[in-house]
């Protein structure tokens, strides 16, 4: 029987397009001088790559993500100097739509073709990271803190684990050294579909903060369509991004700066980062005159702080996650292209307060901002709908033997209550992160 490098180079080709993942691709074409010699003639690499990507799968998101991340990264060029985005600049009902559903034509850009190849590279960052033996073994022992607690105490009694996240270590957990080099490429491609799926979720809520709505039930429409995805999302967007801004006052840090031109004193200046616009959901309009005061007691720092951390994990790309790693948690004494100030402008941080409505004068209300809280917040309301059922049923029964008086009723806020404390309590101490986290 002939060996593959033998056969016509139209065959070849075939074998090449017929692979399911850019790694075999890359391993096949550089195992012999002759594959290799087919492999790297540019036209066929493209075409390789194409018809790879665009099998269904995990690139599933990737051209949908593409078209998503360059309208990022061209309005991106306007935040640092700019107040407020011209309604000319923020997308419509038609762009979304053409993100949405891009068409597959782009697919015949090699700029696509390569963007897309060069995202399955650089994503394994986050994944090596993942699999780090030190990385992991934080992540597992870590907890999320919720905004106004102690980050030294612990919660409810449970050891803080939050220290700084150190830089990995060279070792690889024993989970993933079982596997085989084959189920690794199937992990990786599980990990890439999950992280690029939430990547567009990111995206889509970016979007849903600037987009130029018709009226506001086209806007409750979009804001359904925003959905999370949670296998990944935990470790990446919400344990890496706490540790990177992991420090006693991180609103202090990346606001009050020299560089920053709107520091937090007053008289607050309108533009920049909206500031006191984004003080004024926070605290509240009628605590904006206190903010000397506020900003010189450490309880209120780390409130703000908490919240600040959880507000700009919602702004934060993968690229952003691996770049601020890299150089601001592991390498804090390289030098910045940017103040702090101006990178979270280019995040697209406050964009939230420029989401508007045609005909209305006033931005739309931040309850309907996306939130990495929402898993908690749709499970715990369907707890207390099926609690609620179950003690009406019992005190139905009880009033017909007697037991119980006619015109009472079941505290609905009780049971709220009671539901809410025994879901977070599950999730802190009946293995529910051991479970999830894989």
């Amino acid at each position: 029987m002939p060996s593959l490098q033998d056969l016509p180079p139209e065959l070849i080709l075939w074998v090449f397009r017929s692979l399911g993942n850019i790694d075999d691709a890359l391993h096949l074409g550089f195992s012999c001088k002759r594959l290799y010699g087919i492999f790297d003639d540019p036209a066929n690499q493209n075409d390789i790559m194409k018809s790879i990507i665009q099998r269904p799968g995990h690139h599933k998101y990737d051209l949908q993500l593409d078209c998503l991340d360059q309208f990022y990264t061209d309005r991106a060029k306007d935040y640092v100097h700019t107040a407020q985005l011209s309604n000319a600049r923020c997308p419509d009902a038609k762009i979304i739509e053409t993100m949405q559903s891009p068409s597959k034509h782009l697919f015949s850009s090699r700029n696509v073709v390569s963007g897309i190849v060069r995202r399955w590279h650089a994503m394994k960052v986050l994944f090596n990271l993942y699999c780090n033996s030190s990385v992991r073994n934080s992540y597992l022992e870590s907890y999320i803190p919720y905004p106004g607690r102690d980050p030294e105490s612990g919660q409810d009694g449970m050891p803080s684990k939050n220290d700084p996240l150190a830089p990995p270590s060279g070792d690889i957990c024993d989970d993933f050294k079982k596997l085989t080099p084959e189920q690794k490429n199937r992990t990786y491609e599980r990990f890439y579909k999950v992280l690029t799926a939430h990547w567009v979720a990111v995206e889509f809520a970016w979007l849903s903060k600037i987009r130029i709505y018709k009226d506001f039930a086209e806007r409750d429409r979009f804001h359904d369509e925003v959905t999370e995805m949670w296998t990944l999302v935990e470790f990446v967007w919400v344990f890496l991004a706490r540790k990177i801004f992991h420090s006693p006052s991180p609103v202090l840090e990346w606001f009050d700066s020299p560089q920053n031109p709107f520091p937090f004193q007053p008289p607050f200046v309108p533009g920049g980062c909206q500031l006191e616009g984004w003080l004024g959901n926070i605290l509240g309009d009628m605590e904006l005159n206190r903010v000397p005061e506020i900003l010189a007691d450490p309880m209120w720092i780390r409130w703000l702080s908490d919240n600040f951390v959880e507000e700009v994990a919602e702004y934060l790309r993968p690229t952003h996650i691996i770049e601020l790693l890299f150089l601001f948690t592991w390498h804090p004494q390289k030098p910045w292209k940017d103040s702090r100030f101006e990178y979270l402008r280019k995040l697209g941080f406050a964009d939230g307060l420029y989401g508007r409505t045609l005909g209305e004068d006033h931005p739309y209300r931040r309850e309907a901002r996306f939130s990495i809280d929402l898993l908690d917040y749709a499970v715990v309301p369907d707890l207390a709908y099926v609690g609620s059922f179950e003690q009406e049923e019992l005190l139905a029964k009880q009033q017909k033997l007697g037991f119980r008086s006619p015109w009472e009723r079941i505290d609905e806020d009780r049971v709220y209550e009671e539901c809410e404390n025994q879901w977070f309590g599950y999730r802190k101490w009946k293995n529910w992160a051991l479970q999830m986290r894989g």
